[in-house]
């Protein structure tokens, strides 16, 4: 089996409070939905970072062997797996067992991943004809490892908001993969689609670790793509 590109996952509570209020006046001030047309899309986007999803979708963490180098399997030979919503429960339950968290977490908490602290990244090129995402780990002085997780050439319907990739990242093993965009209530550009998660996910004890298959959503921002140079380790992603 070829070894999985992993980068230590640094989990975070985010737990935020608030009070909504509406009215009969305000529903009839809120304007229609505008579609985002392709030129909205077009352009270079930076992550702020990304979620699992944990209510759509199909998704499978696969237990790893101690070394994380393959799948532990069961006696009847088929891979020992959990949801990404029964592992965030799990990350939960035993985060707000541990006595040293004054703060309690929900799964939901632990499905949001922020890149601010972190030397983590993950950008989007969109261009007329193709998209390309990048992810990966830049550390000062040590230097840059960046997989390339999707490119490839595109439709994009506008109805449904949702480009349809030819994706070659992996050549010998070519695929279609929908990407869903959309706006968020911070006018982030969002780009939601299910694939393998190049972090590796850990127990809270840190004793099993699994890979990642979930509907993932990335909140982005204008910025600048993902350029591989010399001194740049890259790889292709990799997928079992």
């Amino acid at each position: 089996m070829i070894k999985k590109i992993c980068f230590p996952i640094i989990l975070g509570t985010v737990l935020l409070l608030g009070v909504s209020c509406s009215s009969d006046d305000d529903a009839s001030t809120v304007e229609p939905e505008t579609k985002l047309t392709i030129d909205d899309i077009i352009g270079e986007w930076e992550a702020e970072g990304y979620r699992w999803e944990l209510e759509e979708g199909e998704s499978t963490c696969y237990l790893m062997t101690e070394d994380g180098n393959d799948f532990q399997y069961d006696e009847n030979g088929d891979y020992i797996s959990i949801t990404i919503g029964e592992y965030c429960e799990q990350y939960a339950e035993d985060y707000n067992a541990d006595p040293d968290n004054e703060i309690e977490g929900t799964a939901e908490d632990f499905a949001i991943h922020e890149y601010e602290g972190t030397y983590l990244f993950t950008t989007f090129e969109v261009t007329e004809e193709e998209i390309t995402i990048y992810t990966g780990q830049s550390i000062p002085e040590e230097g840059t490892l960046a997989v390339l997780t999707v490119q490839g050439e595109y439709q994009y319907d506008e109805e449904t908001e949702t480009l349809t990739v030819q994706d070659v990242a992996i050549e010998s093993d070519p695929r279609e993969i929908e990407i869903k965009v959309f706006k968020d209530d911070e006018n982030r550009l969002n780009f939601n689609y299910t694939d393998f998660d190049i972090i590796t996910a850990y127990s809270y004890d840190e004793t099993e670790s699994y890979w990642v298959y979930a509907p993932m959503t990335f909140f982005t921002v204008p910025g600048e793509a993902y350029e591989p140079n010399e001194e740049t380790q890259t790889a292709k992603r990799l997928r079992p």
